[in-house]
């Protein structure tokens, strides 16, 4: 992720107004939230990821390309709250389709 940063960090550069372009990067991911047998799955390797991802985004947040974290399941679910009817309807079956 810092070789991706660090790549936007090259592009942020100035808009041709002159003006500074805002620039952030999103880490978006999916992980499993159940196992085969329907028991949650919140195992090590989960944690220990979420950890990770939440350090590098406090890391980042003051910087010039800080690095937002979200799961596909919060921006799936944030689309079927959202409101536009279309969105939702593709959200909704992508959210059970992942036993979200």
């Amino acid at each position: 992720m810092l070789s991706r940063q660090a790549g936007l960090l090259d592009r942020a550069g100035f808009a041709d107004s002159g003006r500074r372009r805002e620039t952030a990067m999103v880490y978006l991911y999916l992980e499993p939230c159940k196992r085969n047998d329907g028991s949650p799955q919140m195992h090590d390797a989960v944690r220990a990821h979420r950890r990770e991802i939440e350090r590098f985004a406090r890391l980042t947040a003051e910087t010039r390309v800080p690095c937002a974290t979200v799961s596909f399941g919060e921006l799936l679910w944030h689309w079927i709250m959202q409101g536009n009817a279309s969105v939702r309807d593709h959200a909704v079956p992508s959210f059970a389709r992942l036993g979200l």
